[in-house]
């Protein structure tokens, strides 16, 4: 995403019919905070509701967006490439507005 210190990951989970967009902050609480006080506008300009999670007790951090998908479905998949293809590069854009400002 243009730093080190926080990436994103695309998920798939077959057993919770899902895919997922995941920021995921290694041993930084502090970039989380920044993406939290600015979670309004980045769920505005995102289209997205993300899970927030700082997980106080663990290194990192995950800031995830989710879409309830059978992946098991092939006839699905074109969608769900296209979800993960747009939101991913909305959810980039948006979260490195916040920590470039």
């Amino acid at each position: 995403m243009g730093s080190s210190e926080y990436h994103i990951s695309l998920t798939c989970a077959t057993q919770r019919n899902e895919i997922g967009i995941e920021v995921y902050i290694d041993n930084n609480k502090n970039i989380y905070d920044t993406f939290y006080n600015n979670k309004d506008i980045i769920e505005e300009k995102t289209g997205l509701k993300y899970k927030w999670q700082r997980l106080n007790n663990k290194k990192a951090c995950r800031i995830k967006a989710i879409n309830k998908c059978n992946v098991e479905e092939q006839e699905k998949w074109e969608d769900a490439f296209k979800w993960f293809c747009e939101n991913a590069l909305r959810t980039k854009r948006e979260f490195n507005k916040v920590f470039n400002k």
